[in-house]
């Protein structure tokens, strides 16, 4: 057993038999339902009281969509009418005698919209044309006026006599107002008519005309006794131009509302009505309510009634409320003792002032069968709360404590964190407590078993709700080789013990810096490394995290050979080989034992890599692929055009010497940092596998820029000119490189080629690709 994992021992208390899990919840399900049973009966009545409510004020606010939709019917005709004889040319034309060129226009709307009363224009000259209807509720009208009992129009005209001098009526002096009346059955036939040869008729000085004036828009007047019939009623107007200016005017009397809001109080108790927010009273079961008849010497006219001096305690209370608060929520308020509740909606579109609709009803009409069984239940179900309360706080706690922690371990271990060590969960429930012990044991093998096993690949799997399976998937990977120098020399001269402590040691600082930068360790193979990246998590930088990675670990090898050296042990030099391509990366195996792995004809060659190391005496090699993809971070030198052995396509070769200026990660080599004086020539040293002891694996100063990026260039002019058959000019630049750095080994290769060829010249065949035979 790990001595990371305690052991795991439980000892129930002597005696005690655990109740099940089973019986422990049945029984609180019974005190519960118990419990239920009693406080369901408040519970529903608060509940059916707040559904009461809900449901009154539904009901309020769908009376008041019924109001607001009858005065849109009652004053809608009236405002478009004014608005389309505005903008009409002939509106303007004055009449002559009864007719008019927008009299058939205005007997059609009157004859569609019974609720109008009359239609007519006002001139600034004082004329007058008004077209009257006896339709519906404005038969009486045609008593008032003593229009014949066919008649249901009459046509009106008010006129200076002397427009008519060729007229019977020329013969009235001195000139006069005259009023023409003209009655017409519904065929629109002439069955009458009267002429008042004076008239005291003047539109100018009437409530609708001075109020068209002033506003210059649609406006809409107080109610007011209409000159030709004596009712009362209001008039929607609007001021035209023309030749003789003047005013439209549309009478509406109002009745037809007021008998809808009567139909809506009917069979509820309540009240429905209107008012502006002044609190003026404009609309209400009774019409005669709406205003007040008064005689001011000797002239019948009318007053406008104001809620807060109402005789209607309830429009009162209501207009009182919404004084206080001008919204449009449900309220509350109590009449003779009894809770009402009222909905304030606002009229859109009422011209002239802001108007309201109160609807207003008992309470009680929603609540009544609700309030006969609140008082029967509510102390049994208050007596039976109070005892259970404890009851089920006891039980609640004694059960989902442990199931909680067990929940939380569950989660800690579906994470495969498993090296955070919790204590066992107790509990007095057998179930509880079995599960607990089985949760421990379970973690404790997993424990164990993950020490063989990558806990960063498992953990990956884990979060990503992978089930693992049989079989890959083709994506491009970064891949990573990594072999120690003479490592068959080594092991020779250390017993198998050493060896293996030794072999642990050094794996462990390789590894290290591959799985800080999100790598998969595919596998250890001896004294070989094998290592990926985009997978299984995709990652779309890890080309520069196998780079990043790569050159960390030759930091930290080479910080772990400089301390074996002073403890007098051989170092292990390691060698490094970087390739991106595409591969088949997927579980391999038997469905009882998988291998998370890679494979395909880029792992050769990453391989491959790894092992030209020991020809060209280089630490850490790149394929083009790799070079491609990453060397806008990284700085890599070119090396040779190779055919590895067992490829058929020719592989440009790259060492990777340091990060480029300006990236973000610091992995610059060591052993450049610790080179020679970079003040004079700025050549590179070898990258030996030694050198830069004093580095850390994680921090590797500022790179020297200039000389480095100087050197780089030299070092690719000379490769090309190689590559170009330019051998004389190529030793020279090699020859200055290696004065300059007498470690690298590369520049010393090129110079014998170099040397070779220009005592050999090839033929024109000749190409600098070098193909290997061997590994």
């Amino acid at each position: 057993m790990s001595a990371h994992y305690k052991a795991i021992h439980y000892t129930p208390p002597p005696g005690y038999k655990k109740p099940s899990l089973y019986l422990t919840i049945l029984t609180i399900f019974m005190a519960v339902a118990m419990f239920i049973a009693a406080s369901v009966t408040w519970y529903n009545y608060l509940k059916g009281k707040q559904a009461a409510k809900l449901a009154a004020d539904a009901q309020l606010l769908s009376m008041s969509d019924k109001v607001l939709l009858e005065t849109r019917r009652v004053f809608e005709p009236a405002i478009i009418l004014t608005a389309v004889l505005n903008g009409m040319d002939d509106s303007s034309a004055k009449p002559e005698l009864h007719a008019h060129p927008v009299a058939p226009m205005l007997l059609d709307a009157l004859e569609h919209y019974h609720q109008l009363l009359s239609l007519y224009l006002g001139f600034d000259d004082g004329d007058f044309y008004q077209v009257v209807s006896f339709h519906g509720e404005n038969r009486h009208v045609r008593r008032i006026l003593r229009a014949p009992a066919d008649a249901v129009f009459g046509l009106r005209t008010v006129f200076m006599h002397h427009d008519w001098r060729n007229t019977p009526l020329a013969t009235v002096h001195p000139p006069r107002r005259v009023e023409l009346w003209v009655w017409l059955n519904s065929e629109r036939k002439i069955v009458g008519s009267r002429a008042d040869p004076v008239s005291e008729y003047d539109p100018r000085v009437r409530p609708w005309f001075r109020l068209a004036g002033e506003s210059g828009g649609i406006v809409m007047t107080d109610y007011y006794i209409f000159a030709s019939s004596g009712a009362l009623g209001f008039t929607v107007a609007q001021r035209f131009d023309g030749p003789v200016a003047g005013a439209i005017g549309v009478d509406m009397t109002g009745i037809s509302l007021s008998h809808f809001l009567r139909e809506q109080n009917r069979g509820t108790g309540g009240l429905v009505f209107m008012f502006t927010d002044t609190g003026k009273l404009t609309a209400y079961p009774d019409p005669e309510r709406v205003a007040r008849r008064v005689t001011v010497n000797g002239t019948l006219t009318v007053e406008p009634v104001f809620l807060d001096a109402f005789d209607d305690p309830v429009a009162e209370t209501v207009f009182r409320l919404y004084r206080q608060s001008p919204g449009s929520e449900l309220r509350e308020f109590i009449h003779d003792g009894e809770p009402w509740l009222a909905r304030i909606t606002p009229v859109p579109g009422v011209y002239g002032r802001a108007e309201m609709v109160a609807v207003a009803t008992p309470l009680s009409v929603f609540t009544a069968s609700l309030d006969r069984t609140r008082n029967e239940s509510l102390l049994f179900a208050f007596a039976i709360t109070l005892c259970m309360i404890p009851v089920i706080v006891f039980a609640s706690r004694r059960i989902s404590g442990p199931l909680s922690q067990l929940a939380r371990e569950a989660e800690r271990i579906r994470a495969f964190r498993l090296e955070e060590d919790h204590a066992v969960v107790q509990s007095r429930i057998k179930e509880v407590a079995e599960l607990a012990i089985a949760f421990a044991s379970m973690k404790q093998v997993l424990g164990t078993f993950a020490t063989y096993l990558p806990k960063a690949l498992v953990r990956q799997f884990v979060i990503s709700d992978i089930v693992p399976h049989l079989g890959g998937e083709r994506r491009e990977l970064s891949l990573l080789f990594t072999d120690v120098a003479n490592f068959t020399a080594l092991s020779e001269q250390l017993d198998a013990e050493t060896l293996m402590l030794r072999a642990s040691e050094y794996f462990q600082e390789l590894s290290l810096p591959v799985l800080e930068a999100s790598g998969t360790i595919d596998k250890f193979i001896g004294d070989a490394m094998m290592a990926f990246w985009n997978a299984p998590m995709p990652q779309p930088d890890h080309h520069l995290r196998a780079c990043a990675a790569a050159m960390r670990c030759r930091n930290a090898v080479n910080t772990l050979n400089t301390r074996w050296k002073r403890e007098g042990k051989q170092p292990m030099l390691t060698r490094i080989g970087l390739h991106a391509g595409e591969c088949i990366v997927g579980n391999v195996g038997t469905t009882d034992r998988m291998n998370y792995t890679v494979m395909g004809a880029h792992v050769n060659l990453a391989a491959r890599l790894e092992g030209l190391n020991k020809f060209y005496e280089t630490a850490i090699l790149a394929s083009g692929d790799m070079y491609d993809k990453a060397n806008e971070a990284f700085l890599f030198r070119s090396v040779d055009l190779v055919r590895p052995k067992g490829t058929a396509g020719i592989t440009r070769l790259y060492e990777l010497v340091s990060q480029l200026p300006g990236y973000t990660e610091c992995y610059a080599d060591p052993a450049i940092l610790a080179g020679p004086d970079w003040t004079d020539t700025g050549g590179i040293p070898h990258t030996s596998d030694t050198a830069g002891a004093s580095s850390s694996s994680d921090s590797c100063g500022p790179a020297p820029e200039t000389a480095l990026l100087h050197w780089h260039a030299r070092w690719e002019e000379a490769i090309s000119r190689y590559r170009g058959r330019d051998f004389a000019q190529a030793l020279l630049i090699f020859d200055t490189l290696l004065a300059e750095n007498p470690q690298d080994a590369l520049a010393r290769m090129y110079i014998q080629r170099c040397t070779h060829l220009l005592e050999n010249p090839p033929d024109e065949n000749w190409s600098a690709v070098v193909t290997f035979s061997e590994k």
